[in-house]
């Protein structure tokens, strides 16, 4: 008998991004700020793969 089951697709996208900082934490928010101001934007030229996963759908009662 068929089983109802749910299939996730993830697919990655990943940009490196040289920085001058004087932390490792700085360089991050300074990046994030940028990515988040749109100044770094990823599309399908940064991608880097696809995972499927699977499981089985079931009721709770």
């Amino acid at each position: 008998m068929a089983k109802k089951y749910t299939v996730e697709i993830e697919e990655t996208l990943t940009k490196q991004v040289v920085i001058m900082a004087d932390t490792p934490s700085n360089a991050e928010a300074m990046v994030r700020s940028r990515y988040k101001n749109g100044e770094f934007v990823l599309d399908a030229s940064n991608y880097f793969g696809t995972q499927f996963s699977t499981w089985e759908v079931t009721s709770c009662k």
